[in-house]
């Protein structure tokens, strides 16, 4: 049965919510970093969906429920990239600084959370009720869709490839995200080789990133630290020229092979 692309989205977004709800009694007990990670993610690609059907949801609530998942996963993005910093430190007064900003950054997360818990029924009440049907099938909303992220996709990769500035690079990590969401959800596709390899280098430019700003804001606030957050910022620029390198000869790769 080809459904309407309402019923089609709501199911998977509702599937995806659920998923993400599944992963909070992990991520209060903060045992395993995984949870919170897998939280996000799910949020992430039900808000991704909302997104990209938009035009075609405009009479139900996706809009609203696109801002409400927004706003639960935004909650958890200092916290995620704390995780993701402390991982990578050797042991030091520096690590040791950082899981003092995540045990602050999850005291705040999960008093955000208590405070989310409404509004976690609203979407679940929002996602159970019956969507009105507007006639167009999932299947040609679809293929619609599906060529609308590609040339999007394209000219981030293009504009990217042009200037070379940090924030290019970023719209090119969140739309390559927003094109394996869509072919894992609506297609049934896996993630692809050339996905891993953009994902994977511009995963850890954008970390890199991260940890750049929060060095640069420890620095004029821990003093004691000065010579380990300099040394460190050194190190974290140097990582980030060799990943611009590496993102430029990774995008010639994939001009050639085209």
């Amino acid at each position: 049965m080809n459904l309407g692309v309402e019923g089609a989205i709501q199911q998977r977004v509702l599937r995806l919510y659920q998923q993400a709800l599944a992963q909070l009694p992990g991520v209060e007990l903060g045992a395993d970093v995984e949870a919170l990670h897998q939280y996000r993610v799910n949020l992430r690609k039900g808000c991704s969906l909302l997104r990209l059907y938009r035009s075609l949801l405009a009479h139900t609530p996706a809009s609203s429920l696109c801002l409400s998942l927004r706003a639960q996963c935004r909650v958890a993005n200092r916290l995620r990239d704390l995780d993701v910093f402390h991982q990578q430190l050797p042991d030091g007064p520096l690590r040791d600084c950082i899981a003092g900003l995540r045990f602050e950054a999850r005291t705040v997360l999960l008093s955000s959370l208590g405070e989310l818990a409404r509004e976690r029924e609203l979407c679940l009440a929002l996602l159970t009720l019956t969507w009105s049907e507007q006639g167009q099938s999932f299947d040609q909303a679809t293929v619609q869709v599906e060529h609308k992220v590609a040339r999007q996709l394209e000219k981030k990769r293009q504009c990217a490839i042009r200037r070379q500035r940090s924030e290019d690079w970023h719209a090119l990590r969140i739309m390559i995200k927003k094109q394996r969401y869509f072919s894992e959800q609506c297609l049934g596709e896996g993630k692809l080789s050339w996905q891993k390899a953009w994902q994977q280098r511009l995963g850890e430019f954008n970390d890199l990133c991260c940890q750049l700003e929060m060095l640069e804001q420890l620095e004029a606030s821990v003093p004691t630290l000065a010579d380990a957050l300099q040394a460190r910022q050194r190190q974290t620029r140097q990582a980030l020229e060799r990943q611009k390198a590496a993102l430029v000869s990774l995008a010639e790769t994939e001009l050639h092979r085209h």
